[in-house]
């Protein structure tokens, strides 16, 4: 039997007396009795006696010896520490369902695959020359042997060629790679050529030296650590195993790109944030001590890290230009006013009042342009609004573009829409704001490219955004819930046996077990509205 069983330790399966309350091991009785729980109040207590079912004549006999040997070898000692590595097996043995059980028929273990970019993958598996002659498979009977060759997709079985392998190297980058070329190679043929002779010529399905059914091949394999480098969704098979008419020995491997944890990402995104704002700030900084007569150099908005950085000679020396600056700025102002009323008709007084320059900056240089072409204040600032309406639903169309069901754009749609009114919400109440419209005054700019004077007009001008946006939002879930109630229903697993994708469980929904997610749109709509 151990040589049966290909028992790496023969002769010496380990035996042991049935034990167990009391702590003195017994001998193995037929339906043994005693206190196991130890409940009685003493030794002669009978009442909470329990029998345990032993059959003497079967207890002591093997019926399915389920013992393993394996090895955990250590880390090799190039690979970093933070590098992550991936053990891709193969379980299961010769035969049919039946035949095997209780083990399975041929798989890759795990089935699907999902692991960035970086990552090792250990490819390794092992068989077993120890299984029945009579069990059905392909190849030498008795054995068990597989290997891994790329297909194009999960329902094809033809490998595919050198030229177009992704998997272990990538072909398309560099179709020339020596090292690539022999992996492919070795997981194929499984270094066949290095234990026997091959003859390509023999069908003989247990001859040794028949390659072609890996029947020269040893019983375990070791791939060695595999970095995947290509970002995709590869496909494989053996050539073997993969039976059409009995078993499918097929798997995929989902290589994505580095992804941070929900932490980091949090992390980045504070750290990016603050980032920019100290950019700005130091930018604000330089800006202010190249230019003193600026408003960044004025007493509101000077950078106090001026102070702390200048001397107190360079700083007093600054103050005093900026107040030269300014002086002459008023001189000229009232000059040109008072030049301004005397070219009236009458004009006799002086006029105190101080007008603004006349050389523009960019910006009015930009707003003044537009007001040519007939785009005033209000409507410059609508196309600004427009603009960033494009752009928020690009990035919402474009971040959901294969996540619709059967990759229909009318998801996406709905997500972009949604994106451009959750952007429109953020607006809504701005012009409303009396404290914000008090603030945006002071700013002397700001009346150039912000409707300060008419915020209930820009409120509705956001109102009617939000509304289209509403629009696309709501009729893009709509087509979306119609296209997967259109879609042939799929019987349910309730007991998830058949593994089946988010889609295919979706597939045929009726509108309302669909209205759980779709109709929260609804919902926060008209909440908003109201």
């Amino acid at each position: 039997m151990d040589a049966k069983f290909n028992d790496p330790n023969p002769n010496n399966r380990r035996r042991r007396t049935f034990s167990g309350r009391p702590g003195v091991p017994l001998p193995l009785a037929q339906d043994p009795v005693a206190d196991w729980l130890g409940l009685g109040e003493n030794g002669l207590d009978t009442s909470r006696l329990l029998q345990l079912q032993v059959n003497t004549n079967q207890f002591g006999r093997t019926f399915e010896d389920r013992t393993h040997t394996f090895l955990v070898m250590e880390r090799p000692a190039d690979v970093p520490m933070d590098r992550r590595i991936v053990n891709l097996n193969i379980r299961g043995r010769r035969g049919n369902i039946v035949q095997v059980y209780p083990s399975v028929e041929y798989d890759f273990i795990p089935s699907d695959l999902s692991v960035e970019v970086g990552t090792l993958l250990h490819f390794q598996w092992t068989g077993s020359d120890a299984n029945n002659n009579n069990n059905a498979g392909n190849g030498r009977a008795g054995t068990d042997r597989s290997n891994l060759v790329q297909v194009q997709s999960r329902a094809e079985t033809i490998p595919l060629p050198l030229e177009k392998q992704t998997l272990l190297f990538d072909a398309t980058a560099n179709p020339n790679d020596p090292e690539g070329k022999a992996l492919v190679d070795r997981f194929a043929y499984l270094d066949q050529d290095k234990i026997v002779t091959c003859d390509p010529d023999t069908n003989d399905q247990n001859s040794e030296t028949n390659c072609k059914q890996l029947n020269g091949a040893s019983a375990y394999f070791d791939g060695g650590l595999v970095e995947m480098k290509v970002v995709g969704e590869h496909h494989f098979a053996s050539t073997r195993n993969n039976d059409f008419t009995n078993r499918s020995h097929k798997s995929s491997i989902k290589v994505t790109g580095f992804a941070f944890e929900l932490y980091e990402n949090i992390a980045l995104g504070v750290g990016a944030f603050l980032g920019l704002i100290l950019i700005l700030y130091v930018f604000a900084m330089i800006q202010a001590y190249r230019r003193p007569g600026s408003w960044l150099f004025s007493r509101r908005y000077r950078p106090r890290v001026l102070g702390w950085m200048l001397s107190k000679a360079t700083m007093d020396r600054l103050v005093e230009e900026r107040r030269q600056i300014v002086a002459q700025r008023r001189k000229e102002w009232a000059k040109k006013a008072n030049a301004h009323c005397g070219d009236e008709e009458g004009g006799t007084d002086k006029a105190e009042v101080a007008l603004p320059e006349e050389t523009l900056s960019w910006f009015q240089s930009v707003t003044r342009c537009f007001r040519k072409c007939g785009m005033g204040e209000q409507q410059l600032t609508t196309f600004v609004l427009f603009l960033m309406n494009v752009v928020v639903f690009a990035i919402g169309f474009l971040s959901n573009l294969e996540g619709g069901f059967k990759k229909s754009l009318a998801y996406p749609c709905a997500k972009g829409g949604g994106y451009a009114m959750d952007l429109n919400f953020a607006l809504l109440v701005l012009p409303t704001l009396k404290s914000l419209q008090t603030t945006m005054r002071r700013v002397g700019s700001s009346r150039e490219w912000v409707p300060i004077d008419d915020p209930i007009d820009f409120h509705i001008v956001i109102a009617k955004f939000t509304m289209l946006a509403a629009a696309i939002h709501i009729a893009g879930h709509c087509v979306h819930a119609y296209i997967v109630r259109s879609a042939p229903v799929i019987q349910l697993d309730p007991l998830e046996l058949w593994k089946l994708t988010p889609e295919e469980k979706a597939s045929g929904m009726t509108f309302f077990h669909q209205a759980g997610s779709e109709g929260l749109s609804w919902f926060r709509l008209s909440m908003y509205l109201g």
